[in-house]
């Protein structure tokens, strides 16, 4: 099985919290991450205190985890997740349904501290 962090993931393990460093080095050899969770990370440390050495610390992270792109059949799945989220009055942000979608296209499990959040999309595998 593969698994798919979810930005709020990496980034609690890259603060160094516990449960995140447990749980993604007991799955390290199975990681991915969406190209958009790597933007978003990247957007919380440039200009930021220590901008060097938390780029330094997030390279050492991707270490042997796969960056997915997003590609047509990722932007059909989320135009699909977003209109039955729209229908039920229950939309997220778009950038997690990208992510969402992602994990459903390339049948990965979303590791996410936003279980709640997610489960509002059918089909979407959470650990």
């Amino acid at each position: 099985m593969k698994y798919l962090i979810d930005t709020d993931y990496a980034i609690s393990f890259l603060k160094g919290k516990k449960e995140a460093v447990e749980i993604l080095t007991k799955y390290q050899n199975n990681l991915a991450m969406s190209v958009i969770s790597l933007a978003e990370i990247l957007d919380g440390i440039y200009n930021q205190p220590e901008e060097k050495k938390r780029l330094i610390d997030l390279k050492d992270f991707l270490t042997g985890i796969d960056i997915l792109k997003v590609d047509e059949r990722v932007a059909t799945a989320f135009a699909k997740i977003r209109s039955k989220l729209r229908a039920k009055r229950a939309l997220l942000e778009s950038l997690d349904i990208i992510i969402a979608a992602t994990a459903m296209d390339q049948r990965l499990v979303l590791i996410t501290g936003n279980k709640k959040h997610f489960e509002r999309i059918e089909g979407l595998k959470i650990l």
